[in-house]
Formats: C-alpha cells, sequence, structure tokens
C-alpha cells in the first residue's frame, strides 16, 4: 500500500487583536443577516406542482417553518394519489402528508342504548333532516346516450360507405388528400387508417380521431368500419369513413356455413384480415405511403418520428415478450413493388388456408426472406409459435416474387409495447393490448387502457365541467376491505363476506342511478391483495343503470387538472342497528379539514326508512361534483333488505322482478300481502308497497352477474393488478348470485 507523503503547509501570519475583533463583528452581522432571509424565505414556499394541497398549480402558499408534515389532509385524498397498481404510494404520501382521520364515528363495540360520540360532529334537530323525493329512474338509453349532432351530409355518407365498393370509397376518400404529394418530404408523411367495429367504435370513435389529430399529429386519417352502426357512427359526425363492402365471391374463401357460430367466427377473421391487406393494396397502388393502427393501440405521443427516412419496404412492431415476433397490428409500408407484391401474396395464401391466421402468413413470408438473406433453404414453417402444423399437408405451392422477396424492420420494442400487460417505460410511443385469443375482448382491452392511464377520453370522458361522481366511502378501502374492518359489533361479518360485497356494490349503484351521477368502481381488498372490480363483476349487467369509471380513475390528474380534485365535496354516511337507532351524517366540503361534520339521530323504524333517508341525504348533497356515499360498518341496516331478497327469491318459479316492474301498484300489493312480505313507511305503519330505494336496490341486485362467487377463490391471486390481462375481464360472462 503506498505510504502516503506529508503535506507541509505555511502558516500565515498572526492578525493582530484589532484586526479579530472587527472579524467577529463582520461574521456576526453576516449570520444575523443569512438567518433573517431564511425564516422570510421559508414562510413563502413554492412547492412543486404535485405538492400544491387541492389541484392548486403556481401558487406561493405562505405557511409557517416547519415540514410538509404541518399540512393536513382529508383521508379520501389519498385516493386522488395512489393509484391501485402502485405499493409504495401510501406509506410515501402519508409521511410527506399529515392526512386527518375518517371524520365520522365508527360502530364502538362499548356503546349501549346505540348512543354515539359526538366530539367534533354537529348534531341537528331530526325536524331539520330531508324529505325524500322518488325520482324518475334513468334507463340505459338515457345513460349511455351521447348527443350528437347529426352531420349535414350523414345521409349521403351513410348511402356511399354501404352501396359503393372498396374501389369506388376510396376513388372518393384519397383526392382529399391531392395535396400529399406536393409536399417536398411527402414520403416522411402516410396516410394512415384504423378498422373497427361497434364494440369498439361506440365508446372510442371520438378518441380514435382526436387522437389522430392532437396526439398523433396526423394530416390523412380515415375509418374502415365493418358494420353500418360504425358507419353511422361516423357519418352523423362528419368523420372520414370507408364501409367494408360484402366482397364478391371471389374474393372470400369457402367456409363451411353449416356451423352458424364458427362460420360467423372465421367470416369475422377473414374480414378482418382482408380489410387490413386489400385496402393497403389499393393505397400503395396509388403511390401513397402508408400507416395502419389497430383500434386496440394507444398512442401517448405521435409516431413520426418512427419511420422517418424509412429504408425498407415495410416496418412492422413487435412483441414485448418476444421481440423476434412480428405484430401485425401497426405497421409502415411505403410504395415499393415489393410491399405491393408483399400483400398480394397474402391475400392469395389466405384464401388457400383460410383458417391460418393472418399473422402467421405474413410471418411465413417474412422468414423466407431472413432465410434467402442467409443463404438458407426456402421452406415452408411447419410449426410456428405454439401453433403446430400450421399449413397441412400437402402446403400450398410456392408463390413466385418476381421483384424479389420485401424487406422489413421493427419498431424499437420500448417504443411501440405490444403485450397483455404492456410495461411503459419512459420513451413510450404507444402501447398495444393484447390477449390470449385475438380478435377478442374488447372491453377487456379498454379497461387496461383505462387503469394504465392510456384512455383518450376526449368526449368529456375526463373533464366534463358538469359531471359529477359517486364514489364507495368508508373507514377502510372505501369501505370494500373484505380484510381489515374496523372491530365494532357487527364487523365480523365483513371478513372474506361476498355477500357483503354484493350488497355494499347494489346499493351504491342504485344510489348513483337515483341521483344522476357517474359510478367510479371501487378497489377490492382481501387476504390476498387488491383487485379490480372488472374482473370479478360483469360490467356489462352494470351499464343498464350508471355510467361507469374505471378503479384508477381518482388518481388520474385528468379528472382534477382544471378543479380543486372534485370540489365542491360531500361526505355521507348511515350508521346504527337494525331495530335500535339509526344515525346519519353528512360532511359538506369534505375536501376541506375545516369543515365540521353534521349528524342526525333517528330510532330505527324499518329498513325502507332507513334507506329513504339515506337517498335523502345523498340529494342534500345535489351541486356536489362529487359525492362520498357510507353504508353502515356493520350488516345490521342490511339485513332486513337481504332477507326480503331472499324471500322473493324463493318466489322467482312464480313471479319475476320483470314482472313486478310492469305489474299494477295494487297488484304487487296484494302479491306481498298474500306473501306476508311487509314493508314499513316512514311512521313505522305496515304496509306492502316497498319504498323506492328498496326497490331500487333489490332491482339491481338481481340484476347483476358475477364471475367470483367467494373469496376462497384460488383464481383471485391470479387477479392481482400486476397479472390481470384483458382476458380477466368479467365483462358478458357473469353468472347470477349464488
Amino acid at each position: 500500500m503506498p505510504t502516503r507523503l506529508p503535506v507541509h503547509r505555511k502558516r500565515p501570519a498572526k492578525a493582530s487583536k484589532g484586526t479579530r475583533t472587527l472579524n467577529h463583528v463582520l461574521l456576526a452581522i453576516s449570520l444575523s443577516l443569512i438567518v433573517g432571509l431564511l425564516v422570510l424565505n421559508s414562510s413563502f414556499i413554492h412547492h412543486h406542482p404535485s405538492e400544491q394541497p387541492f389541484g392548486h398549480q403556481d401558487l406561493m402558499i405562505p405557511r409557517p417553518l416547519g415540514t410538509l408534515q404541518d399540512r393536513i389532509l382529508p383521508d379520501w385524498y389519498l385516493t386522488t394519489e395512489c393509484s391501485i397498481y402502485s405499493i409504495d404510494c401510501v406509506s410515501r404520501e402519508t409521511k410527506r402528508n399529515n392526512y386527518q382521520s375518517y371524520p365520522f364515528p365508527l360502530v364502538n363495540p362499548n356503546l349501549k342504548n346505540g348512543t354515539l360520540p359526538k366530539d367534533n360532529v354537529i348534531w341537528k334537530p331530526a325536524r331539520t333532516f330531508p324529505t325524500f323525493q322518488k325520482k324518475k329512474e334513468k334507463s340505459a338509453t338515457e345513460i349511455n346516450k351521447v348527443e350528437v349532432t347529426p352531420h349535414k351530409d350523414a345521409q349521403t355518407c351513410v348511402q356511399k360507405a354501404t352501396t359503393r365498393s372498396l374501389k369506388e370509397q376510396l376513388d372518393d376518400l384519397l383526392p382529399a388528400y391531392n395535396d400529399f404529394k406536393q409536399k417536398d418530404d411527402h414520403m416522411n408523411e402516410r396516410i394512415v387508417y384504423t378498422i373497427s367495429d361497434y364494440s369498439y367504435a361506440k365508446d372510442m370513435i371520438d378518441d380514435a380521431f382526436y387522437m389522430a389529430r392532437v396526439i398523433m399529429k396526423l394530416d390523412y386519417f380515415f375509418l374502415v368500419a365493418m358494420d353500418k352502426a360504425t358507419i353511422q357512427l361516423a357519418c352523423d359526425r362528419g368523420y372520414p369513413v370507408m364501409g367494408w363492402p360484402q366482397l364478391p365471391a371471389n374474393m372470400m374463401p369457402e367456409y363451411n356455413s353449416t356451423d352458424a357460430d364458427s362460420y360467423k367466427s372465421t367470416k369475422k377473421v377473414a374480414d378482418v384480415a382482408l380489410s387490413k391487406w386489400l385496402i393497403a393494396l389499393e393505397i400503395l397502388e396509388r403511390q401513397f405511403p402508408l400507416f395502419f393502427f389497430e383500434m386496440d393501440v394507444w398512442f401517448l405521443k405521435s409516431p413520426k418520428s418512427l419511420w422517418k427516412d424509412q429504408d425498407v419496404d415495410v416496418i412492422f412492431s413487435g412483441h414485448a415478450d418476444n421481440p423476434n415476433y412480428v405484430n401485425i397490428g401497426i405497421y409502415s409500408v411505403l410504395p415499393t413493388p415489393k410491399a405491393r407484391e408483399y400483400f398480394e401474396i397474402c391475400i392469395d395464401l389466405f384464401k388457400q388456408r383460410p383458417k391460418v391466421h393472418d399473422q402467421l402468413i405474413m410471418m411465413q413470408i417474412l422468414y423466407w426472406e431472413m432465410a434467402a438473406k442467409k443463404g438458407e433453404e426456402i421452406k415452408w414453417r411447419k410449426n410456428m409459435g405454439n401453433i403446430k402444423d400450421v399449413w397441412g399437408l400437402p402446403p400450398p405451392e410456392f408463390p413466385k416474387f418476381p421483384n424479389g422477396y420485401v424487406t422489413h424492420g421493427r419498431f424499437p420494442i420500448w417504443a411501440i409495447v405490444s403485450g397483455e400487460r404492456p410495461i411503459l417505460s419512459e420513451q413510450i410511443v404507444a402501447i398495444h393490448v393484447l390477449c390470449g385469443k385475438p380478435l377478442t375482448a374488447p372491453h377487456g382491452k379498454k379497461q387496461m387502457a383505462k387503469e394504465m392511464g392510456a384512455w383518450i377520453g376526449s368526449n368529456g370522458y375526463y373533464d366534463s365541467a358538469d359531471a359529477k361522481y359517486l364514489w364507495v366511502d368508508g373507514h377502510i378501502f372505501n369501505a370494500i376491505s373484505m380484510t381489515m374492518t374496523h372491530s365494532g359489533r357487527h364487523d365480523w361479518y365483513h371478513y372474506h363476506d361476498m355477500q357483503m360485497l354484493r350488497w355494499t356494490i347494489a346499493c351504491t349503484i342504485a344510489l348513483a342511478n337515483h341521483t344522476g351521477r357517474i359510478w367510479v368502481m371501487p378497489k377490492v381488498v382481501n387476504n390476498r391483495g387488491l383487485n379490480f372490480l372488472w374482473s370479478i363483476l360483469d360490467m356489462e349487467t352494470v351499464e343498464p343503470f350508471v355510467e361507469v369509471r374505471e378503479t384508477n380513475f381518482p388518481s388520474n390528474p385528468q379528472t382534477w387538472k382544471t378543479t380543486q380534485r372534485y370540489n365542491p365535496t360531500s361526505r355521507i354516511a348511515i350508521s346504527g342497528d337494525e331495530k335500535v337507532t339509526i344515525q346519519l351524517y353528512q360532511q359538506y366540503n369534505a375536501w376541506s379539514t375545516k369543515s365540521w361534520p353534521e349528524a342526525w339521530d333517528f330510532p330505527y323504524q324499518s329498513a325502507s326508512d332507513s334507506m329513504e333517508k339515506w337517498f335523502a341525504l345523498a340529494d342534500l348533497s345535489n351541486d356536489a361534483r362529487l359525492l362520498l356515499a357510507g353504508l353502515p360498518a356493520s350488516r345490521g341496516l342490511l339485513l332486513p333488505i337481504i332477507r326480503l331478497y331472499d324471500k322473493l327469491k324463493k318466489e322467482r318459479t312464480k313471479l319475476s322482478f320483470v314482472d313486478l316492474k310492469t305489474m299494477s301498484e295494487t297488484d304487487v300489493q296484494d302479491f306481498f300481502r298474500k306473501e306476508g312480505i311487509q314493508f314499513f313507511d316512514v311512521q313505522g305503519n305496515t304496509t306492502f308497497d316497498p319504498s323506492v330505494p328498496v326497490d331500487n336496490i333489490l332491482r339491481v341486485y338481481d340484476s347483476l352477474k358475477w364471475c367470483k362467487h367467494t373469496f376462497d377463490d384460488a383464481g383471485l391471486l391470479e387477479l392481482l393488478p400486476s397479472r390481470v390481462t384483458a382476458s380477466s375481464d368479467c365483462y358478458g360472462q357473469g353468472k347470477p348470485s349464488k
């Protein structure tokens, strides 16, 4: 080890006594000035926008010296900070901020006679409580209806898209892009198109054109509509669209049409494959370069830099889990003879082998190109991925390539991420959400895009000034925790109690329907972790009652970027027990910790009376942008409704809820009287007519379908956020409650 040499320093001359005194005075004055400046500056701390309370941006917020712990925020505010994906968020934010406790009293096992502590609560007389007002229910048509003024040429547009051939439609469409070839750098521009049926277009058509214009910065974009409903949507909005025509018989492969389901599925596959190739071929023959993407691709940036100065015939996307496996959902093509020949051969091979997936056809031709480059034997690939014996015996004849094999390249895997669980990096341009089976799970793919924050939401989805929301609220995880409930008299019922989850969901959906609010899906907690509700509940059965938003909607800044995080906010709750007493609570402007909860105390009369009061309290919060609706911490208030449902369920063979809805009021009452099913009016008198809230809750509960019926289901482990895919979606697959 080298020896460290000593450092010789020359000692400075010793200062005089007078000089030392002057230096001490100057040092003291300097320190005083520095401390004064620090005190002044610390009283006006300029926070990073993410640290601004209640969404304020670029404000100088005066506050005394101290740490961020000095700022107190309501506990629900944490939901706007932490998505279901984030593991470290709660601990990080709790260290950074001081969150207020749940503002309403909790059920206490030591209480007697139903009395509750009255600290920090303004108790109001019962006579000031609002009266429940019956409202007209919203129908599914009213909930899902989007107001659009039809374009002046909509009728002509529909007629052209449904009667003209593919070439005729493109002859009409492409002249609108005549300025394309006049640009000096026109080979770095693209004619861009996507294809869609109604399952995507019904809630994505506006997003697609907004994304193309604003995010992708495209000048030349049109939609290929696969059905008449999509054509009508596009024409009503004045969007450039062409309808996929009924092709001549010689263009379509032959199928066994005796099996209706198989024929329908195979016909859809053929339509999608041929629409990609035939339209690409027509555009290339007109000497336009093109870019194609499927409707389950969401762009976060413009892709123009990815195809700039393209030097191969075709550039494809790849797969995140297999970069060597091309993804045919996104590609850029130059108008070269090799590229045109490539699509012609794809069409010819598909007509010979209509059951071979279009991706395998496109890949087979690329394998020949790669083999030719390496000087290897040109042959049919018998197996591709997990697909065995792709071409059968004997295989098709080898196609001829008079212009030579097509050349191809790949977009960077980190730029366009394609996979069942796309992983986003700093360099992300787009995500392509896949699932195990092609051309399936459109709802699941859209849910994945929403939860990951890639959803466009152009038509007021995030920032509508008129939108009002309802969240399920409560003490732990918005009252949907099945493990960490408060240790009260009745909370043991909550542990892995799927029935309580189902009733909580039904009650809040019914309340959202009554108040005309958008219902935001809550997180579901069990001892295996967090779950997305849409992987457990069939959301198709929810859509007739309410408009829905995803689990991560609250934590997406797009939802509150223009407001003080849902201000004004109202928080309500109902507590108590059957046949004892009930308490109702409201905290208006619940985004402020200075607003005191108000409360009312009533003797218990009936389940109908309790639910009417809960609904009336929600009506009192009508002008609040966000309503946080809390159900009782115990099962007691819901037990009478559960018993009623069980009684009615026994009569299902005699009478359904649909029958009840169409019967006269007298007939309904006669039926209940005969079956001994009693309700109670507000005064506690016996009646055989259910209250509107109870009736709505029963109908919602009876309509909901589920894919998981117990928390002991091992499948829930596969549905944790990090493992969920579009294929995990319960949409259209649920079964009634057991």
